[in-house]
């Protein structure tokens, strides 16, 4: 890896090396231009998986890892480890998801390198997602090749969601969406609560200086603990609207896994997931329940003088909470 590229790839894998080797490696390592490092952490697959993991990784120049410890806040911390300190961002897919641009790490690298993300905790990407436009997914995808940079899936929005809002920023109006953003005020860097975590990239300094990895959210709610913990902190999270990741839950189904993982956990489907969603420990850690973000309400003066606390019913319909030039 060159000594000047400050950004290394991690995947994390349970049983899905099928799904891995006929769409991600051929839509990431296939297209895009890649100087970079890629760990794959196995999270407990079964011997006959991790035999097959081993084979892919070394077939396509992927290092393999057995996670020394389970969930996602132990993987960020080994892999931060792994790579050194010349990686300041490490950059997490979900198997379903790959960027759009050819030049996709080329652009995050340089805005790595260059200093202009030092200060932010998470980062999110523009996402064409299946799961949330479903028949459109197709035209948007259209938009996006024909250079109309139409703006997808950009943030998750659980606080924002207590004020009446979709659990989703996104610039395009139907299926789940019913406030879209405003395209014009969403058009650069932005802040947001939790990037969307179909892809997210991490900053590994504010990670091992302010993140608390002892925390029991082994893949659903990890990222948003993540993010949250940031905010908490007064660092923020952004997106950087003019890079592009497509997201297709759907074609699981071809290789036999369930199309979304949360339907997988509710019929207790462990071969491919460690974790339910933790919804009594995140109500122990944050004080509110997750998925009924109005409960906030009793907790919001331990959060005074936190961007957690702004986020709490902010109406992201007027616009970002704040907008950075990079």
């Amino acid at each position: 890896m060159s000594q000047e590229y400050g950004i290394g790839i991690l995947l994390t894998s349970r049983n899905n090396y099928e799904f891995m080797e006929k769409f991600w490696i051929p839509k990431t390592i296939g297209v895009c231009d890649l100087d970079c490092k890629i760990l794959n952490i196995d999270e407990d697959s079964n011997e006959v998986e991790k035999q097959r993991g081993r084979e892919l990784c070394k077939k396509h120049n992927i290092s393999y890892m057995d996670r020394e410890e389970p969930g996602m806040h132990h993987n960020i911390d080994t892999a931060i480890r792994f790579f050194g300190e010349s990686v300041k961002y490490i950059i997490w897919f979900q198997h379903d998801c790959w960027p759009l641009q050819k030049d996709f790490f080329v652009k995050f690298n340089k805005l790595v390198k260059e200093g202009h993300l030092e200060n932010f905790g998470t980062i999110g990407f523009n996402s064409i997602a299946k799961n949330i436009f479903k028949k459109r997914h197709k035209n948007i995808l259209e938009d996006f090749r024909s250079g109309k940079k139409p703006l997808g899936v950009l943030s998750r929005s659980n606080l924002e969601q207590a004020g009446g809002k979709d659990w989703y920023y996104c610039g395009i109006r139907g299926g789940r969406i019913k406030n879209p953003v405003n395209k014009k005020h969403f058009c650069g860097p932005s802040a947001i609560a939790v990037p969307v975590w179909y892809a997210i990239a991490v900053n590994t300094f504010l990670f091992k200086k302010e993140i608390d990895i002892n925390r029991k959210f082994y893949f659903f709610k990890s990222w948003d603990d993540i993010s949250f913990q940031f905010l908490s902190k007064n660092i923020y999270n952004i997106v950087l609207p003019d890079l592009y990741i497509e997201h297709r839950p759907d074609l699981k189904r071809k290789v036999g896994l369930p199309r979304l993982s949360v339907s997988g956990v509710k019929k207790n489907d462990k071969y491919h997931s460690i974790s339910g969603h933790h919804g009594s420990e995140w109500i122990k850690q944050w004080g509110w329940n997750f998925d009924k973000p109005i409960t906030f309400e009793k907790v919001r003066r331990r959060y005074r003088g936190t961007l957690l606390r702004k986020f709490y019913k902010y109406d992201y319909t007027k616009g970002p909470l704040k907008t950075f030039k990079l």
